[in-house]
């Protein structure tokens, strides 16, 4: 376990999962959410991994300078 992170961040990116999963059905991020736990994946273990896209995405904006654009971070298939 890497014990070098940020609590409060980490809870940002939990707590914006967690909206999108349970308030905003017709995003991207929650139907992959639901692909997650349709293939069997736990729901705490789907979370987290929607809580590191957002994350992803937060830091790729951040580096580039760029305002959201959900065709580019729309997982394609």
């Amino acid at each position: 376990m890497n014990l070098n992170h940020n609590r409060t961040l980490k809870n940002v990116f939990k707590g914006a999962a967690t909206t999108v999963i349970t308030q905003l059905p017709n995003e991207p991020l929650q139907q992959d959410y639901q692909r997650l736990i349709d293939a069997g994946t736990k729901p705490n273990l789907a979370k987290l991994t929607i809580a590191r896209k957002i994350a992803a995405i937060a830091l790729s904006m951040w580096k580039s300078k760029e305002k959201y654009d959900l065709t580019k971070h729309r997982k394609q298939g």
